[in-house]
């Protein structure tokens, strides 16, 4: 008989059952627990955020996560665990090692899952199916080439032998990623010992060995490094190939750094052929994109490098604004694995240095460098930093010198200058060698100088490239301390000596905004120059034009197709004048000045032209009758800070476009016209002709206001020189006549900002009127090419514009920063290039203009020269007249919609059916617009527009 069981037994066994259970899960949960514990423990170092997610986080979320973090942060952290997996496989703790790549596995994921790159799984992947033993070996013989010593330490022979090893032993293994590494550090070796061909050969292998791997962030590396390897060998378009390869790679996988670095090789090639403009977009287009795809702070980099692209130009208030602004990046970066060594942090400290400098706050500047350089030495940098001390020596010295403290400029640069040659490179001790100069001419030590510079000469040997504006200083000062010592001879020989050098130099490098400014740079020879024949007015005024014909040698070189026929005609065109010698130095210049004076045919015509030097304005003053030279009353300092009041003033549109300019401003035009005008121009009377005209060669500052609204009245009311003379602005004295033109007038327009130009839609309002004002035009003259909306672009434009009798180009023009100025145009759907949507300095001197006879540039501010620290750069009205162009009616500052309709084509109308001389059509198209209700209207409206001619 069977015994019942008691209801207290039936519920025992199940809660056995259930504890039973809740041990096991109790059990795995602690196992689990321990689990993520010893991992976080092996993972200790990396940010604890990333541990959690890692550790604990569910697939869609860590991947999320890793979307978030960025591609560069994410691989960091994959760097970190493998160093860690590496660490305890050579520590023989193999459980420890295999728990951390299932956590390297987790990251291999989701870089495939987020960023479309593979290369991480198939490491992993390559690892797992390794024996024991070969696995073994393999991080052994990675660990052994990780903790050799650094190539720097070795010699190039021996730096070439580890790696050639490590390469075999690589490959023995299958390890493809690592043989690939070697190889690209082979590269780098060969490249130390000069044979490039192997070099080559070595790099090539190893970006094809990457990129058989996948599209990885290695392979975007090496395909940036082949791509500037391929600019030194003189290929600029397997350079480009390259570059574009890897830009497609690291947009694909959302790489923003290495897309950020690829565009800054890009504008570095651009900055290299002086096209400064494209380099800065490029840079801006890299921080952008950092930013965009890389989160935390990894736009610093290029940050810095913009900050100094604008310090090389002097453009000290947009440093100030950088160094602002990376200052606090690096305090919210500081425990990121960016690289952020300490002698990044002293290298903004440098900046902000220059910046005080710039600004006259010497002891603040000093403060900085001095803890700079204790800093340096502490921080034992690698040789390829062996130049950092040299820069910043260099940073104080020219600070001091241009701060009027010539004496410890000269101090600082002896004391640099004085250790051993081994300590410095010999680009900077060239340069601070000049420093010295400088300031020893200053304080009239002749001796030091001429010391400083025979070591500037033994300095410079093999560094020529990178020192032509200290070469031409190098001549302008020995002519210095010969006119110190009394020997004009010699004086007169080192000033014809430079003026052949520069000449040279001209013709040989390309015709864009940095040729431009390295030749302002040169200014010290210009200044000796007239030191040299200042006592003869003639000469004086004959040496200015000599001066500025140097600019139509810029672009001999070809640059690709467009610029070939052009570069040509310039190269086969006889200068103005040949490369004087010192015997004939004044009489060449003397010639040139009274060639003139011949060209001012008309007796009402007068023609000053001025130099401004450290302190004094020159002035020269030409008639029929001859040339007179004087040095105005005013100082340098007083005129400039007239010019830039007035001229905010005056671009300043005040709400009623009948309202009179007000007192204070009519004050300062008077004051100009007293300050600059010569008696001729100030007596009102003196001509008895209807329309005499005055013709004004101007220089540095002086170019950014219009003469024509200069106060010449004695009266209250406001009398603009306008009223009472045609007034135009000669930038040559050409005796060649512009040639005679087959084709038919080119008006552009394009009222509407390319989507594909930096800062276009968001911050360029359409231009309303450009449309009504091309078709107006082109009503005036039915067989134009008008060429508008799609067809507005570079390549229509460069079909026409080498016949076109004269071109109207009615588009925005673009001045931001103020000495990059460009016309913003249609970009074409097939052109990737970062410079198809604008024309620039490069592509207008590229072409061939002497058979347009006027070009007018209806934009804001296309003929305003911009003046900074860096020097002076060139209007977009210069290039067109350098380019051939006869003449070109342009405008100072932002003009409106309206004013450039009425203006722009009464003077079409004028010049065109009227037939009058261009330079009376523009005085009369604004005259027109002079007078209104209340009297003469505020010059806003109608002083923007003015014309340079080429020639007298």
């Amino acid at each position: 008989m069977t015994r019942p069981i008691p209801s207290k037994q039936l519920f025992v066994r199940p809660l056995l059952v259930a504890i039973c259970l809740a041990c096991v899960i109790l059990s795995v949960l602690s196992c689990s627990t321990n689990k993520d514990r010893h991992a976080r423990r092996l993972l200790e170092g990396l940010p604890p955020e990333f541990v959690r997610h890692l550790v604990s986080s569910d697939s869609s979320s860590f991947a999320l996560y890793a979307r978030q973090m960025g591609f560069e942060a994410l691989n960091g952290m994959n760097n970190h665990v493998f160093r860690r997996v590496h660490e305890l496989s050579i520590q023989g703790k193999t459980n420890d090692a295999r728990l951390l790549e299932g956590y390297a596995d987790r990251i291999a994921q989701a870089f495939s899952t987020v960023y479309q790159d593979d290369s991480y799984l198939s490491e992993i992947a390559f690892l797992r199916d390794l024996p024991e033993k070969r696995r073994e070996e393999l991080w052994g013989s990675r660990w052994a080439y990780i903790a050799a010593p650094s190539d720097h330490l070795l010699s190039p022979e021996e730096a070439l032998e580890k790696h050639t090893r490590y390469a075999r032993i690589f490959a023995s293994l299958g390890d493809s990623a690592w043989v690939a590494m070697a190889n690209l550090h082979m590269s780098d070796a060969y490249e130390r010992l000069g044979d490039y061909e192997r070099q080559k050969q070595y790099l090539i292998a190893a970006c094809s060995e990457f990129r058989k791997l996948g599209e990885n962030k290695m392979a975007c590396e090496t395909l940036g490094r082949l791509g500037s390897q391929y600019e030194k060998w003189g290929q600029p378009d397997s350079m480009a190939i390259c570059y574009e390869q890897a830009l497609e790679i690291a947009y694909r996988g959302r790489m923003g750094y290495q897309a950020a670095r690829i565009l800054d090789f890009f504008g570095a090639y651009y900055g290299r052929l002086g096209r400064l403009d494209v380099k800065r977009r490029l840079l801006e287009r890299a921080i952008d994109v950092a930013r965009a795809y890389d989160p935390g702070c990894y736009e610093v980099r290029f940050i810095k490098e913009t900050m100094k692209f604008h310090a090389n130009l002097g453009c000290w208030d947009i440093v100030e604004n950088l160094v602002t602004q990376v200052r606090g990046l690096e305090r919210e970066c500081e425990d990121l694995e960016l690289g952020m060594a300490e002698i990044h942090i002293l290298r903004t400290d440098v900046y902000e240095a220059q910046v005080r400098m710039a600004s006259g706050d010497t002891a603040r500047a000093d403060e900085i460098l001095r803890r700079v350089n204790r800093r340096l030495p502490e921080l034992k940098l690698p040789a390829s930093y062996r130049g950092e001390d040299d820069e910043y020596a260099y940073c104080r010295a020219q600070g001091l010198l241009s701060n009027g403290r010539p004496r410890d400029a000269l101090e600082e640069a002896r004391k640099k200058l004085s250790r051993p040659p081994t300590e410095s490179l010999p680009l900077w001790s060239a340069q601070l060698s000049i420093v010295a100069a400088k300031a020893a001419c200053a304080l009239g030590e002749s001796d030091v100088a001429q010391q400083a510079l025979a070591e500037f000469d033994r300095f410079a040997v093999g560094e020529e490239n990178e020192l032509r504006t200290e070469l031409s200083e190098r001549d302008a000062l020995l002519g210095m301390v010969a006119l110190a010592r009394g020997d004009t001879g010699r004086a007169a020989e080192a000033a014809a000596n430079g003026l052949t050098k520069l000449r040279e130099t001209a013709a040989s490098i390309d015709a864009s905004v940095g040729s431009y400014l390295w030749l302002t740079d040169a200014d010290e020879l210009r200044q000796l120059v007239h030191d040299v024949v200042a006592g003869d007015d003639i000469a004086g005024y004959g040496a200015e034009f000599y001066w500025r014909e140097l600019y139509l040698l810029f672009g001999a070189r070809e640059r690709g197709t467009t610029g070939l026929g052009a570069a040509h005609a310039r190269r086969g065109r006889t200068p103005t004048a040949a490369s004087p010698s010192s015997e004939t130095l004044v009489h060449g210049f003397q010639s040139l000045g009274r060639q003139a004076l011949e060209s001012l045919s008309r007796p009402d015509r007068v023609h000053t032209v001025y130099l401004v030097r450290d302190k004094e304005i020159w002035r020269w003053t030409a008639t029929r009758s001859g040339v007179r030279k004087d040095v105005l009353s005013s100082s340098t300092e007083e005129v400039r800070r007239l010019v830039t009041s007035t001229r905010k003033a005056m671009s300043s549109y005040p709400d009623d476009p009948d309202a009179p300019a007000d007192e204070g401003l009519r004050k300062n035009l008077r004051a100009l016209a007293r300050a600059l005008l010569p008696p001729e121009i100030l007596d009102t009377n003196s001509s008895p002709l209807e329309s005499p005209s005055l013709l004004v060669t101007t220089d540095n500052f002086l170019g950014t206001i219009p003469f024509e609204a200069f106060d010449v009245g004695f009266r209250e009311e406001y009398e603009p020189l306008l009223e009472h003379r045609d007034v135009a602005y000669v930038r040559h004295i050409r005796r060649d006549p512009t040639l005679k033109s087959r084709g038919r007038g080119l008006i552009l327009v394009n009222g509407e900002p390319s989507a594909g130009f930096r800062g276009g839609p968001r911050r360029l309002r359409t231009l309303g009127g450009a449309e009504a004002e091309g078709e107006t035009l082109a009503a005036y003259d039915s067989s134009a090419i008008l060429l508008s909306g799609e067809s507005a672009t570079k390549q229509r434009l460069a079909q026409s514009w080498e016949n076109a009798p004269y071109i109207y180009i009615a588009a925005h023009t673009v001045c931001d920063p103020p000495y990059l100025a460009m016309i913003v145009l249609g970009k074409p759907g097939d052109d990737p290039s970062p410079d198809a949507a604008v024309l620039d300095v490069t592509d207008i001197r590229a072409a061939d203009l002497r058979r347009c006879g006027v070009v007018v540039l209806s934009g804001c501010s296309s003929g305003a020269p911009y003046v900074a620290a860096g020097g002076v750069a060139p209007s977009l009205g210069d290039a067109f007249l350098d380019a051939g162009a006869g003449a070109v009616v342009h405008t100072f500052w932002d003009v409106k919609d309206k004013d450039a309709l009425r203006i722009g084509t009464s003077f079409v109308k004028g010049w065109k059916n009227a037939k009058m001389d261009e330079i009376h059509a523009l005085a009369e198209a604004r005259r027109a617009q002079l007078r209104g209700p209340k009297g003469i209207r505020h010059p806003s409206s109608w002083a923007s527009y003015a014309i340079t001619v080429s020639r007298l």
